[in-house]
């Protein structure tokens, strides 16, 4: 029979931010325990809320399967003394394992020859598993990263404990409660504690209760309460998909209320007012026709509000971070943004990257640089006034409450002071893409400032021994600013040699280093190459696509890009294998071979004869496709160079006994391994 085992820990609150990824976790964990002992649930249930975290696991064996055990004892030289007796070693293995001396053998091992015993082990009973096991589960979690305790075994002072197998109480206790059949609803609107049996009385019960366990069903109700509220305001909600994370964990009831704000307020930049209502008040604007209106939508911890105090409380929180924030956006304008830059530029950066001063003369270099690289000459000027700008919104009171808006703000008080557009659109977007959900910047001005800033700052973190990221830390955001500078470099096409930018960007600091430009410029390329295999895997290209076409270069990103999707496009057509067999033996054959000038005048069999015409005719056409960079082009006609690359190595033999055929025969086959890797390394396809 299958079973059916239900966990709830309740607790203080849990932080929002940390609750999807705790739930993660663990159930990932449990799951893991239970599959590796062959216990593998057919449903498993999960879900959390700011105050219980919730599993489920129904459809469980009710015990392990048996298993045999293979268990070394000592060497065989070591078993028996001289004389032939069982030694103390072997005499205390044989009574560790309860086997008769008669009943132990040997195993061969890389290391020599072991005394071994084989087991016939009973599987353990599901209950006696979950009772040992998932205390110590529960107490692995890591702590919370706010600093604040919890118990000794959970994140937070435990509340209750709800433990059932099969309806019975499991024999656990976490944070010095035991397990027991009781739970309890809302701390506020449903606090009265009841009795379950399982799965389906617990979902029923909390159900009655407004109560939603599951993180995306309570997704899905506040999206839908949130869109039905702007409507009736007669607008949208403003998405903000951040926001809506911090909700969806902060609510165990999807409640939904909406509120209005003066109207006065909507004279602040609309960036500013969403910024406010976001991040201080936890609430998404209202949309209508493109234009705010001065309403706002937000979550509510229960079903209703039918005396209107959420409402009410809701509206005062949120005139008081408005008027706060004015308060600083009014300040703020009383200074021109060149007179806050110049003001920053005696100051230091970081500790060893110089001042800010230093900092804008770095920057302009790599901006020009860049710039003749793309030929953006027109755009230079735009680009160079932007970099003297960058950094006057850091005083501000604003970007002060927020710093995440830093640029945006800074983009908001140029288009205030007039400045044209490309200017003060590179300043708002420079620091574009900050999450995956965000775009590149807009204009060019933006695109080329951004690659400048981002290249110059991880030069900067890896140049002065910082700790380069890990899987689990990184503290200075450098796998974040490396993907947001290939995001941009891909998604705006901008055809750059980052090599020669990162080059350029080691020597800009100078002698100030604390590592030498080799390591430092070998540590950051290797950043990069890490961070665009991620890119490119989540567009969607496979491992080979992306290390075939990488073979040939990787200093133009859009070209590869270009060269990958050309991959992927005739990966399914039937003659792709064909290509990749021939390519594959092309290289086998030439691989080590000096290069050799083809002589057409020794070309004498019929195959080789046509492979040459073949090079000219269909050759010359995938030459002319890959110049245009029509590399799916280029493959098709490679593909159609087969069939006669199959008689070559039918009819001829390469490798013949004279000289001079044998070296032109070579020659003939290098000159099809160039053409073949016009577009890629075809041989490092896994084409099946």
């Amino acid at each position: 029979m299958a079973s059916e085992f239900l966990l709830e820990v309740r607790s203080h609150e849990l932080p929002a931010g940390q609750l999807a990824g705790w739930l993660r976790r663990l159930s990932t964990r449990l799951f893991e325990e239970l599959m590796s002992r062959g216990l593998g649930p057919k449903e498993m249930i999960t879900g959390a809320t700011p105050r219980r975290v919730v599993l489920c696991f129904r459809g469980l064996p009710e015990e392990e399967a048996g298993r045999r055990e293979l268990e070394l004892g000592p060497p065989v030289a070591d078993a028996w003394d001289g004389a032939g007796e069982p030694t103390e070693a072997l005499l205390g293995f044989a009574e560790r394992v309860g086997l008769a001396l008669d009943e132990l053998g040997t195993e061969r091992t890389e290391r020599g020859e072991y005394v071994s015993a084989v087991r016939d082990l009973p599987g353990r009973p599901l209950v006696d598993l979950l009772t040992e096991r998932v205390p110590k589960i529960l107490a692995e979690l890591p702590r919370p990263s706010d600093g604040l305790l919890g118990s000794e075994d959970w994140l937070r002072p435990v509340v209750g404990l709800l433990a059932l197998l099969d309806g019975e109480v499991l024999p656990v206790s976490l944070g010095g409660h035991a397990a027991g059949s009781v739970t309890a609803g809302h701390p506020a609107c449903s606090p009265e504690p009841f009795e379950v049996d399982g799965w389906d009385t617990y979902a029923e019960a909390l159900d009655a209760r407004h109560i939603v366990v599951s993180l995306e069903a309570r997704r899905q109700r506040l999206v839908e309460g949130l869109t039905a509220a702007a409507a009736e305001l007669g607008g949208t909600f403003v998405p903000d998909d951040d926001l809506l994370e911090r909700l969806v964990a902060r609510c165990e009831i999807p409640g939904v209320v909406s509120g209005a704000f003066g109207p006065e307020y909507l004279e602040l930049p609309e960036e500013i007012v969403l910024a406010t209502l976001g991040q201080d008040h936890g609430a998404f604007g209202v949309r209508r026709d493109g234009e705010l209106l001065p309403h706002f939508v937000t979550a509510m911890d229960r079903p209703d509000d039918p005396e209107g105090h959420v409402v009410a409380g809701q509206e005062l929180a949120a005139r008081g971070h408005l008027e706060d924030i004015r308060f600083h956006h009014l300040a703020d304008r009383r200074r021109p943004l060149a007179e806050r830059a110049r003001a920053l530029g005696t100051l230091e950066v970081r500790e060893g990257w110089g001042t800010y001063d230093d900092k804008t003369a770095r920057l302009r270099e790599l901006v020009t640089l860049a710039c003749g690289q793309l030929g953006w000459g027109d755009v230079e000027a735009h680009a160079l006034e932007t970099v003297g700008l960058l950094d006057g919104d850091l005083g501000t009171g604003v970007v002060g409450r927020f710093p995440r808006l830093r640029g945006l703000v800074g983009g908001v008080h140029a288009r205030g002071e007039g400045y044209v557009e490309p200017v003060w659109q590179g300043i708002y977007d420079h620091r574009l893409p900050l999450a995956d959900a965000d775009g590149v910047p807009r204009g060019q001005v933006g695109q080329v400032v951004a690659v400048a800033d981002r290249l110059s700052t991880l030069v900067g973190h890896i140049g002065f021994a910082d700790a380069p990221p890990t899987a689990s830390k990184d503290p200075h955001g450098q796998r974040r600013a490396a993907s947001g500078l290939l995001r941009v470099v891909v998604e705006a096409g901008l055809e750059l040699d980052l090599d020669l930018l990162a080059a350029r960007a080691v020597l800009l600091y100078g002698e100030h280093l604390e590592r030498g430009a080799a390591d430092i410029l070998r540590d950051l390329q290797a950043l990069l190459a890490d961070r665009l295999d991620q890119l490119l895997g989540r567009r969607g290209f496979r491992w080979d696509e992306i290390e075939a076409a990488k073979a040939v270069g990787t200093a133009n990103l859009p070209d590869l890009v270009a060269r990958i999707e050309a991959l992927r496009g005739v990966r399914e057509d039937p003659r792709m294998l064909s290509l990749v067999r021939a390519a594959k033996r092309i290289s086998n054959i030439v691989q080590g071979v000096p290069e050799h000038a083809l002589d057409g005048d020794l070309l004498e069999e019929p195959a080789e004869l046509d492979l040459h015409r073949a090079l000219g005719s269909i050759g010359a056409g995938a030459e002319e496709a890959a110049e245009a960079r029509e590399y799916e082009t280029c493959l098709r006609h490679l593909m159609e160079l087969v069939p006669t690359l199959d008689r070559f190595f039918a009819d001829v033999l390469v490798m013949a006994e004279d000289e001079r055929l044998r070296t032109n025969r070579l020659a003939l086959l290098q000159s099809c391994r160039r053409i073949y890797w016009r577009v890629a390394r075809l041989k490092a396809l896994a084409v099946s």
